[in-house]
């Protein structure tokens, strides 16, 4: 079975940035059920250099899977089917989506906060992660704001889909859903 699905986009508007965990506007509003899949589904956002995937990104992986949902990796870039193949093979993963634009090549803030917010909108996942890096620190916080929902930042472990472990906000991290 091929999980290995390339997307042709064309990014028409610039947006924001997120990082480290965020519990979508979706799985807050619905308590935790989504419109369109049949079961909950995380949405992980790859780090890479269009070639191979980066270690953070199976980090981050390996928190969703904790999570309890399908996991789907975002690998957004330009001549990225390699790297988007690299991806299908980590564990966890059940889907890969490539989304392979010129407008990716470099990793603009503003390009990949509009293409995870078009993948948001058509995938509606109950929640979206990406490797707390210099990169994720730089468009999570704002595609939090394009989506309305405040990031959880800095997670370094996944108790639950409501608790998580954070070292810049104490012990412990609620969830609001």
């Amino acid at each position: 079975m091929e999980k290995t699905e390339h997307v042709r986009m064309r990014i028409v508007r610039p947006s924001v940035r997120l990082l480290g965990l965020l519990h979508s506007a979706t799985s807050r509003a619905s308590g935790l059920r989504t419109t369109g899949h049949v079961g909950l589904t995380t949405l992980v956002v790859a780090e890479h250099d269009n070639v191979r995937i980066k270690p953070a990104t199976r980090n981050t992986v390996t928190a969703a899977v904790r999570l309890g949902n399908d996991v789907h990796l975002l690998v957004a870039g330009a001549n990225c089917t390699t790297a988007a193949s690299e991806g299908a093979q980590i564990s966890g993963v059940r889907r890969v989506l490539a989304l392979d634009h010129a407008s990716l090549a470099n990793f603009i803030a503003e390009n990949v906060t509009a293409a995870v917010q078009t993948v948001q909108d058509k995938g509606r996942y109950t929640h979206i992660l990406a490797p707390d890096t210099a990169s994720g620190r730089n468009y999570l916080p704002r595609l939090g704001a394009m989506l309305d929902v405040q990031p959880i930042t800095g997670v370094i472990r996944i108790v639950s889909v409501q608790e998580m472990r954070s070292p810049r906000s104490g012990a412990r991290t609620m969830s609001s859903s």
